[in-house]
């Protein structure tokens, strides 16, 4: 199945790449859907999946639509040092993932990516939100 395939190709795609920890202070924190209370900062969020079939063509394709977030903060640097680690983090996950990605049975076709980042309301945390779109047809 394409859900279950594509999972496990974000996660290893984000689970091996060494500039990324290195992008989080030596420590790749990565969980799925949400994190935990008391999580350690940075850290980067996944999951969020939209796959739609495509009709037509041959064979199955669908178009993917992902999305993570990275969250960081720092209470002695501030609102503009977890900004820039925020982009920081974020343009290396779309380094690894607006990518064609292995994805068991299937070819990526087309990919592309969108990042959003911000400051939050609390004055100490930034959020980037990275979106990864993602064309895929069954492999023959």
């Amino acid at each position: 199945m394409i859900d279950a395939a594509f999972d496990a190709a974000v996660q290893a795609a984000l689970q091996i790449d060494a500039p990324l920890a290195e992008a989080m202070g030596g420590e790749l924190r990565l969980f799925e859907l949400s994190a935990g209370n008391g999580s350690r900062f940075p850290h980067v969020i996944y999951g969020d999946v939209q796959i739609v079939p495509v009709a037509g063509g041959c064979g199955s394709a669908y178009e993917i639509y992902t999305t993570l977030r990275v969250w960081t903060r720092d209470d002695e640097m501030g609102p503009a040092s977890t900004l820039a680690q925020a982009k920081s983090i974020g343009g290396r996950v779309r380094e690894v993932l607006d990518a064609p990605l292995s994805i068991d049975g299937h070819e990526v076709i087309d990919h592309g990516s969108s990042a959003n980042y911000s400051s939050d309301a609390d004055g100490l945390s930034a959020l980037g939100v990275i979106e990864i779109r993602y064309w895929v047809e069954a492999s023959a």
